[in-house]
């Protein structure tokens, strides 16, 4: 392997190697133009910071079975771990078919996740062979991927093209360490289903409705926050996850003043666990909060004057249902 830059090596055939039979260097080696992304460190950092050593995965998952032969686990600013996998001489066949080859191969996996924390094990569906590491020829899977997407948007969009119902856009990464240009395709769906109400054939056309969050006026010392739409980005938590949601607020906007549609913004504050299984994502500020209470002994002090509202999943949930019914009833 010889430095190419920017942590990228260049696999070359020194001269001597039997199977080399050209050469295209000076001294006799040959360069292959297969180029390989070396990892300057061993852990990987995940979207919302969390990390994860691919190691102990690549490890269990290359020496464990024999129809791996090698494992490269990705996860670098990725919300999820994922795994490429090449197949084995024993296993390349059986990879001709997908779910067989996982079968086989999905107990040393659930193994390695036995072994690695909440944030680092693999889902079934994040895990992809490939026949060569330096051929992108057999990108089958994600190919099928890609079409599963734009046949789901299609559906979508011929359900909602022909029914009357109201579209309540919920779906929004929670993170606050991206910045908003991180955020943009999420835009751009918004976008995107705002068109698809204004490309129905009914009339009335269908409502949208926006999950929006308190971060977009959180920013803004008001006593009483008004109910219109902000003038000002300046308004929002220093957050892409707030900004981009104020983004989508004057999209929306927007959309009010130049169409017909009709559209609802709500925003939604701190929400917690359901009512029923009171299960809350461990990774989130306020459990971890809590759960450093093991350690430390103690729980920070919050200086404020009025209490902290958190509302359940449950209640947010037929709140907004409740609303939307309320609003299309007199539509």
């Amino acid at each position: 392997m010889e430095d190419r830059g920017d942590n990228v090596s260049e696999m070359i055939n020194k001269d001597g190697w039997l199977p080399k039979i050209v050469t295209n260097q000076p001294d006799g080696s040959y360069a292959t133009n297969d180029l390989f992304l070396r990892r300057s460190d061993d852990t990987l950092v995940q979207t919302l910071g969390e990390k994860t050593n691919p190691v102990p995965i690549e490890l269990a998952v290359r020496s464990n079975s024999p129809y791996t032969a090698e494992a490269i686990v990705f996860c670098a600013s990725r919300p999820q771990v994922g795994c490429l996998i090449l197949p084995s001489e024993l296993g390349k066949e059986l990879a001709k078919d997908r779910e067989a080859f996982l079968e086989k191969i999905w107990p040393i996996i659930e193994d390695a996740n036995a072994q690695a924390p909440t944030q680092s094990q693999l889902l079934l569906d994040m895990v992809w062979k490939s026949d060569s590491f330096g051929n992108e020829d057999d990108n089958s899977e994600a190919t099928a991927v890609i079409y599963v997407r734009v046949l789901f948007q299609t559906c979508i969009w011929l359900l909602l093209a022909e029914k009357p119902s109201p579209l309540i856009q919920n779906v929004w990464p929670v993170n606050f360490i991206l910045d908003i240009d991180s955020f943009d395709e999420h835009i751009g769906g918004a976008l995107n289903l705002i068109n698809i109400c204004l490309g129905s054939t009914f009339s009335p056309q269908p409502s949208f409705f926006f999950s929006s969050s308190v971060g977009t006026r959180q920013g803004a010392f008001d006593a009483v926050c008004a109910e219109y739409f902000p003038t000002s980005p300046d308004t929002t938590l220093p957050t892409g996850y707030a900004r981009s949601k104020w983004v989508v607020a004057k999209v929306v906007q927007r959309a009010v003043i130049y169409t017909p549609i009709k559209v609802d913004v709500f925003r939604i504050g701190q929400l917690v666990s359901d009512t029923e299984n009171d299960i809350w994502n461990e990774t989130e500020a306020w459990p971890l909060i809590f759960k450093s209470a093991n350690t430390t002994g103690a729980l920070p002090w919050v200086d404020e004057v009025h209490p902290i509202f958190i509302l359940h999943v449950a209640y947010a949930t037929s709140t907004l249902e409740n609303f939307t019914a309320a609003i299309m009833a007199i539509r």
